[in-house]
């Protein structure tokens, strides 16, 4: 077990010990021990000790609690070595497959990975599913072993996935050899040169993108793999693509010798192109996409009760990503987007739309996009939405702040506000003598005191004492969905707090497999007359397409598209953690909201994250019997 290396190591020495020191001694890359001290540090939180990250100095070892340390350490010595989930093997497992050039037998592929034997038997088919999905195949032979074969290609595609990202596996030493000495900073040096010899731009993602792509083709290459022909190219890139990739191949072509044929020219060019800026798109395809853009945008307003196509900067941005993706669509060689996972979890809201956007898309043109592109869609919808509730908090020119303290503390809170309002004039007033605005009301009231949603048909909004980021990102956010739902005469806002209900509130066993609760739950919801028709079909859909189970046995399911007939949380926590896709899982929350209520849908996601984030807040929840005692552990939440 790593940890308990990484532990051993630490312990050992009085002073901070670097990260390429432990990368040294634990034969790891540096991002690998990153990862591991993450995952260390979950561990210790109930086991007693924290590696502590002393900047420009390395990493320390605090015990906290020695008797949970040395129990920690007693266990995990004389268990079996299967410490990874089952995702993380698998992607082990495909990692190292990839990285070997002739057949591999499954005793090897443990003991590199310290796991057991069976395990991995265990794991195969699923491996070979997710290969079959890259187009791969996973060849068996009887007293051989195991090798993946398939187009070159598709084979360096799915390299750059599994074994570039370098979460826990040690390289190979072929691999680690040639990763080592590989010269990095060089091969980017080339790259920018030749570009901009072309007058060519990039992005910093789709460059990066770029030089990984080189750097598989070298590697590949030095053991005579190839890329034999890419006959699915309809037509072959423009003659300014080749003309970089060219002197790329003639800089490989002096420092290894390696003479490349014309198909990995044309191979590299078409990456080139397909994440190159649009300066070198004509104004007539510009057009062609930007009209079609429109449309898509003006469906998604229909769908979501949004404001996409009058916004002129979302459709620049959009169109300026968009160009360089139908190129990457048509050559099948998308963006990797390392941090996609972490893009979803914190922009939960917004992906209903990328996803959404990407069926559109794939309706227009036959292109399907990867999730790793619709995480990049995602955040140009995430900063329209953030210009929208901008701009509306500028539209409060008057408000007062209900608090119980005075002096210094009601004044603080007023400085604090100001922050978030900046065109508005912040008075405060104690709740005895707040009615005096009865005949001359302000545009809002912020109240730090329970009270009616509304006074003098101005809304009333429950804020916190001390207002930290988070408490000023939840104002800004429920403010600006009061004023959109202003404007839609909506005559009741849904809380947080509303969308739970006990009669879809379950604690039981979780027997079923994961997709069978789920749709369950969702007819439940649709029985109950909460849900439209096809709620369960679409939620099963959703969680084919990308897993909504989070971290530390979090799901959030929902349907691929806001139609609920109301708004509605179904909840089910599972007396012992069920597993789905390698996850553990043991509170399960089924978000069913209406058109619109976007803002409602990361509030949602913001209780999700600080329940990922936080052990004791997530097993209170857990440990609840029944829904009164699950409604006053949320109220703590909230």
């Amino acid at each position: 077990m790593r940890t308990l290396i990484l532990l051993e190591i630490l312990e050992k020495h009085d002073r901070p010990v670097s990260k390429t020191v432990l990368a040294k001694k634990m034969n790891l890359s540096e991002s690998t021990i990153r990862n591991i001290v993450r995952d260390s540090n979950k561990e210790g939180e109930k086991s007693g000790f924290q590696i502590e990250l002393i900047r420009g100095q390395g990493y320390v070892l605090h015990v906290k609690n020695q008797s949970s340390f040395e129990q920690f350490r007693n266990q995990n010595e004389n268990l079996d070595r299967d410490v990874y989930n089952q995702e993380q093997r698998i992607n082990m497992i495909i990692a190292y497959l990839l990285q070997v050039e002739d057949f591999i037998t499954i005793d090897q592929i443990a003991n590199s990975i310290e796991v057991s034997r069976n395990t991995i038997i265990k794991d195969l088919k699923k491996v070979t599913k997710i290969l079959q999905d890259s187009d791969l195949t996973l060849e068996k032979k009887a007293h051989y072993g195991l090798r993946i074969v398939g187009e070159e290609s598709d084979y360096r595609r799915a390299f750059s996935k599994y074994v570039l990202t370098d979460y826990y596996l040690t390289p190979i030493q072929e691999f680690k050899e040639f990763r080592d000495l590989f010269d990095l900073d060089e091969l980017r040096t080339i790259v920018h040169d030749a570009l901009q010899a072309n007058e060519l731009k990039m992005n910093d993602v789709a460059f990066e993108n770029v030089v990984r792509h080189i750097r598989i083709l070298i590697f590949r290459a030095l053991r005579n793999n190839f890329v034999s022909s890419y006959q699915h190219l309809k037509v072959k890139p423009s003659k300014v693509y080749y003309q970089v990739a060219n002197k790329i191949i003639e800089w490989i072509h002096g420092k290894y010798e390696i003479k490349l044929p014309s198909s990995e020219a044309m191979f590299l060019s078409a990456h080139i192109e397909g994440k190159t800026s649009v300066g070198n798109i004509n104004d007539e395809e510009k057009q062609k996409v930007e009209k079609q853009l429109k449309l898509i945008l003006k469906k998604l307003d229909n769908e979501f009760s949004t404001y996409f196509e009058n916004d002129q900067v979302l459709r620049n941005d959009l169109l300026f990503h968009m160009l360089p993706l139908m190129k990457r669509l048509y050559y099948n060689m998308q963006l990797e987007n390392p941090l996609v996972e972490e893009i979803y979890s914190k922009y939960a809201n917004v992906f209903v739309i990328a996803f959404r956007f990407s069926e559109l898309v794939e309706k227009q043109y036959g292109y399907q996009m990867s999730r790793d592109e619709m995480g990049y869609v995602a955040l140009h919808f995430a900063a329209h939405l953030e210009r929208i509730k901008s701009l509306s908090l500028g539209k409060y020119k008057r408000i007062v702040v209900i608090c119980t303290t005075g002096g210094g503390s009601a004044e603080l809170l007023r400085l604090n506000l100001e922050n978030i309002f900046s065109n508005a004039y912040i008075v405060t007033a104690s709740i005895n003598n707040f009615k005096q605005y009865k005949n001359d009301p302000p545009d809002l009231f912020l109240s730090t005191v329970p009270m009616e949603s509304t006074f003098c048909n101005v809304p009333i909004i429950h804020i916190r004492e001390w207002i930290d980021e988070e408490e000023m990102r939840r104002i800004k956010d429920i403010v600006s969905f009061q004023i959109k739902h202003k404007k839609s005469n909506t005559s009741s806002i849904t809380g947080l707090k509303d969308l739970f209900h006990e009669d879809i509130f379950h604690r039981t066993s979780c027997k079923d497999n994961y997709l069978e609760l789920l749709n369950k739950r969702a007819q439940e919801l649709v029985d109950a007359g909460y849900a439209v028709q096809g709620f369960p079909k679409s939620v099963l859909e959703r969680e084919e397409k990308f897993t909504t189970v989070y971290r530390n046995g979090v799901a959030g399911p929902h349907a691929m598209k806001l139609d609920a007939i109301k708004d509605s949380v179904s909840v089910t926590i599972c007396d012992e953690p069920m597993e789905y896709q390698g996850r553990s899982i043991q509170i399960i929350f089924l978000i069913n909201l209406k058109s619109g209520h976007l803002f409602l849908h990361k509030e949602l996601s913001r209780l999700l994250l600080r329940l990922m984030d936080n052990d004791h807040l997530r097993q209170r929840l857990i440990q609840t019997k029944n829904f009164r005692q699950f409604m006053a552990e949320l109220e703590v939440l909230i």
